[in-house]
C-alpha cells in the first residue's frame, strides 16, 4: 500500500513539474513573440541618417489594384532602394533611385530600365516627387517641406495627422510610430490613383554597403524603354 501511495506521489510530482516547465516555456515563447512584434523605439528624426523598413502596400489605379510586400533601404540625403515582392513572396522587381536618376529591374523577366527619377515616381507613387523629399518624409523630417514653395502643407496635431500637396498629388500620414515623428501609415493619392503604405518593421542608422544602392543586373538582362517595361511591371 505504501509503495502504491509513494508511486502515485512521485507520478504526481513529476506531472506537476512537467506542467510548471511547460507553462514556463510557454511564457518565454510568448515573451519572445511579443518583443518581436513590438515596434522598436524610434529616435529623433534629426538623428536619422539611414533606415531599413519592411512594409506592405495597397495600390489602386488605372491598371487595377492589388497588395504587395516591400523592403525599403534609405540613405540620406537622396538614396533609395525598394524591393517589391509578389503575393506569393517572390521578388517581383527592384527600384534604385536618387534625385536625378532611377533604375527599375524585373529579375524574373531579366529586363531593366534606366532614366529620370521623376518618370518613375510619377508612375509608382502617382506624383512627381524627388528622392530627397521622400527621404525627408520617411525619416520624419516633415518640417523641411515648409521651405519649399511647391508644397502646400497642413496637419492636425491633436489627431496625429499630417499631409502635403504638390499640384494634384498629395500624401497623408495617417499614423506615426511612438514619438509622433516617424510616419507609419502613409497614403499617396492623385485623382484615380491611390497607394497606401504601412511600415511593419523599421531599423535606424544601419550601416549599408555601397553596393546596396548600386543597380546590379544579370549579365543577360535586356534594357527596355519605359513604354516596354511599363507593360510588364504593371501586370
Amino acid at each position: 500500500m505504501n509503495r502504491e501511495k509513494g508511486g502515485k506521489g512521485i507520478a504526481y510530482s513529476i506531472a506537476f513539474r512537467t506542467k510548471i516547465y511547460a507553462a514556463f516555456f510557454l511564457l518565454i515563447c510568448l515573451t519572445i513573440i511579443s518583443c518581436s512584434l513590438t515596434p522598436r523605439p524610434v529616435i529623433p528624426a534629426g538623428e536619422i541618417k539611414s533606415l531599413k523598413a519592411e512594409g506592405s502596400f495597397f495600390y489602386r489605379g488605372e491598371a487595377g489594384q492589388g497588395r504587395s510586400r516591400l523592403l525599403l533601404y534609405l540613405q540620406a540625403p537622396d538614396q533609395i532602394r525598394l524591393e517589391i515582392f509578389n503575393p506569393l513572396g517572390g521578388l517581383a522587381y527592384i527600384i534604385w533611385f536618387n534625385d536625378t536618376w532611377a533604375s527599375l529591374y524585373l529579375p524574373g523577366q531579366k529586363v531593366f530600365w534606366e532614366g529620370e527619377t521623376q518618370v518613375l515616381t510619377a508612375e509608382f507613387l502617382g506624383g512627381v516627387v524627388t528622392a530627397r523629399e521622400l527621404v525627408c518624409l520617411f525619416s520624419g523630417r516633415l518640417k523641411e517641406f515648409v521651405s519649399n514653395p511647391n508644397w502646400h502643407l497642413f496637419g492636425k496635431e491633436a489627431e496625429n495627422f499630417y499631409a502635403g500637396q504638390k499640384g494634384d498629388w498629395r500624401f497623408e500620414v495617417k499614423e506615426f510610430f511612438q514619438g509622433g515623428e516617424i510616419p507609419r501609415t502613409i497614403y499617396f493619392e492623385k485623382p484615380g490613383h491611390t497607394v497606401r503604405l504601412r511600415i511593419l518593421k523599421i531599423r535606424f542608422n544601419q550601416l549599408f554597403q555601397a553596393e546596396v544602392f548600386i543597380p546590379s543586373y544579370t549579365s543577360t538582362a535586356l534594357k527596355l524603354s519605359w513604354e516596354e517595361i511599363s507593360r510588364l511591371w504593371k501586370k
